[in-house]
């Protein structure tokens, strides 16, 4: 990998553990928005522990240029209520764990904020989940990624993120279908609370 692009990340919708474990980790991390948008990524999907097993959480947007559209170009779509839906479904999912009681409220917040660009609702969604890491916080570059960094972005979103396990802990539906690994931090979150710290910063 490049030195110029090591520290690049892209921004993603309650992405999983190792994905801020490795923004923890990095030297100087930026939040890159100005790569091309590609479909069917973390950038807009998340990974939930629903009552039935894996779910999936997909943010509807709108592609202005179509291929060629940057993320910092990419619209919400209004076709639908996919924030109420998204809220119901987080709700429905994890109002049994430990903790949503305490971050419960402010993830209701985040999901149901106003904003037309994707990027700027990522951001906020990360700023916070930051905050709640005891991360600092990346800069916001606008650089345009080369063929070679946007090659890695994508492959960072399909593989890197996976790389650092945060292993296995109890889970609300874990007695009748299994541990599931790789989710989205807010099962982690929901779940230990707190006690995430010590993985996060180890």
């Amino acid at each position: 990998m490049q030195e110029q692009s090591r520290d690049l990340f892209p921004l993603l919708y309650f992405g999983p553990f190792g994905y801020y474990y490795k923004l923890g980790k990095a030297t100087s991390p930026c939040f890159c928005t100005s790569e091309r948008f590609s479909k069917q990524t973390l950038r807009n999907r998340c990974d939930l522990y629903g009552a039935n097993g894996k779910l999936t959480l997909s943010i509807p947007v709108n592609r202005p240029f179509g291929n060629k559209t940057r993320v910092d170009e990419v619209l919400l779509s209004s076709a639908t209520p996919w924030q109420a839906i998204h809220w119901k479904t987080i709700k429905s999912a994890y109002g049994r764990t430990p903790y949503f009681e305490h971050y419960g409220p402010k993830i209701e917040q985040l999901v149901l904020q106003e904003k037309t660009h994707l990027s700027d609702y990522l951001l906020t969604i990360n700023k916070q989940i930051i905050e709640w890491l005891e991360l600092p916080l990346p800069q916001l570059t606008d650089t345009i990624p080369g063929i070679v960094q946007q090659k890695e972005l994508d492959h960072f979103i399909a593989t890197g993120v996976y790389e650092n396990s945060y292993g296995e802990y109890w889970q609300v539906f874990s007695e009748k279908l299994g541990f599931l690994p790789s989710l989205s931090i807010l099962d982690i979150l929901f779940h230990e609370g707190p006690q995430l710290l010590s993985r996060i910063h180890r």
